[in-house]
């Protein structure tokens, strides 16, 4: 949409004579069409109703499906150093200020593992999965949560997974901005908090909409902007 590579550097350029910084959107989901051999072996999967194997498509942890995008399996060490890896070579090549992640509020996204089908033994006797391929969860549940987003911990310690990205980005560039997208409501609560203990800014949707009523305005989802009395800022 900009011109490939050679167009965004341009843009990058000219947002940089005129002191304006450039932000990507970043997505932990890759294309479900076609994608890159490297991720062959990260690819998340799932059983359907009648007991057929697919590729988890993409999605943002609750009942949405976009099938023009899929998961990794996030369990894999490996998954989490190539999108790492991806995000450096990205904002070395480009020379942009900062990544926005997509739905931060769930990176990394881990889903229940199919305890039943990774258990499960073929007529033969033996098991049809792997003691490793049992503790990657290669089968899911989709859209029942997993790992450190389903445990006590993340009310305690900082997401590991974005302690390590952001510690690695800093190593090459201590200003490097990290936003991450966050939503909140039931099951997604304090989740800026963790956000930002774990070096992240929070995108927060509601708190435009907070600060607007200091102002005596208020701003509305789709953008409109309407007079309103004023509000304390107890509102925040």
């Amino acid at each position: 949409m900009l011109g490939g590579s050679q167009g965004l550097k341009k843009v990058v350029q000219e947002a940089k004579e005129n002191k304006v910084k450039i932000i990507v959107d970043s997505l932990a989901r890759i294309s479900s069409s076609r994608h890159h051999r490297k991720y062959k072996n990260l690819l998340l999967h799932y059983l359907d109703e009648e007991g057929r194997r697919h590729i988890c498509y993409g999605t943002d942890g609750q009942a949405q499906k976009f099938e023009d995008t899929a998961m990794l399996n996030y369990r894999k060490i490996e998954a989490w150093e190539l999108l790492i890896d991806e995000i450096i070579e990205f904002a070395d090549t480009h020379e942009v200020d900062g990544i926005h992640l997509d739905n931060g509020q769930a990176w990394p996204q881990i889903l229940e593992p199919d305890i039943e089908e990774l258990t499960r033994k073929d007529p033969d006797g033996e098991f049809a999965y792997s003691h490793e391929d049992f503790m990657n969860g290669e089968v899911v549940i989709r859209n029942e949560n997993f790992g450190y987003w389903n445990s006590n911990n993340m009310e305690t310690y900082p997401n590991p997974f974005f302690i390590k990205l952001c510690m690695k980005l800093w190593l090459t560039n201590p200003n490097f901005m990290i936003l991450g997208e966050c939503w909140g409501g039931f099951m997604l609560e304090n989740r800026q908090i963790i956000l930002s203990r774990s070096g992240v800014v929070p995108r927060l949707y509601r708190l435009p909409m907070a600060i607007s009523t200091l102002f005596g305005k208020k701003l509305h989802r789709d953008g409109r902007v309407e007079d309103a009395k004023k509000q304390s800022v107890e509102t925040i």
